[in-house]
């Protein structure tokens, strides 16, 4: 079995074992190539990752938002082994104006603190969809 699979197959089960509604939902946005997330229309608080429920308010009062397709790298790392990543993938924090920071793949050359990126998206095995940032040129 190649890493595509392995990350694959443990997206689904971790959605299956640990998801609920808003999980996904969030993962049927990305099929799309939509990146959603949940806000709250009682207090406005933008959550991420997404709930099913304001864990400022306790509202389910929550409506699903675009997320801006832009943000500056927060912080970076390699990982030899993460869920979802593998060697040499760059993972790491993605601050978005209005949302806040985002844990995501980061791609690029000579990546620094505060630069540009944008969003794109990767398929693994098994159709899934996740969100990546990719460094500006």
């Amino acid at each position: 079995m190649d890493i595509r699979q392995v990350i694959g197959r443990a997206t689904k089960e971790g959605i299956k074992h640990y998801g609920d509604s808003a999980a996904e939902k969030f993962y049927s946005f990305l099929q799309n190539r939509e990146f959603k997330i949940p806000k709250c229309q009682s207090c406005g608080v933008i959550q991420f990752p997404p709930r099913r429920f304001c864990p400022l308010c306790y509202s389910e009062n929550l409506v699903w938002v675009d997320v801006p397709k832009s943000g500056r790298i927060y912080s970076f790392t390699n990982q030899k082994r993460a869920l979802r990543f593998t060697y040499p993938d760059v993972i790491g924090f993605v601050e978005i104006e209005g949302v806040g920071r985002i844990l995501t793949k980061i791609e690029g050359e000579d990546l620094k603190i505060g630069d540009k990126v944008e969003l794109d998206f990767v398929e693994v095995d098994g159709g899934i969809i996740l969100h990546k940032f990719v460094k500006r040129k």
